[in-house]
């Protein structure tokens, strides 16, 4: 059992958070929409990968010791940081998008 206590992002992964804000404000064209996505997406990793953190399958094809997660069509890539009780997000990138 893991006593997971934070979820830190990676410069990648915080970098593709932004990415992902342009895209959804540029689709929406509407600040309420975009921070309301974003904060659920947010909020998703976090009840999720703290309460249950082995919930993303394995990913090895992405590196060893990844697990990957998705949420309405992003995934989302990570591992379990056992001596640092957390989550370390490594990457969160959309499949069908370049």
């Amino acid at each position: 059992m893991h006593n997971i206590k934070s979820i830190v992002f990676s410069k990648k992964a915080t970098h593709r958070l932004t990415k992902i804000t342009d895209f959804i404000y540029n689709q929406s064209q509407s600040e309420t929409i975009t921070l309301a996505y974003m904060a659920r997406l947010k909020q998703y990793i976090f009840n999720i990968l703290i309460q249950f953190p082995e919930s993303g399958r394995k990913a090895e094809e992405y590196g060893k010791a990844i697990r990957k997660l998705v949420y309405q069509g992003y995934s989302i890539l990570y591992r379990i940081n056992e001596p640092k009780e957390r989550i370390e997000i490594v990457n969160i990138f959309r499949e069908n998008l370049p």
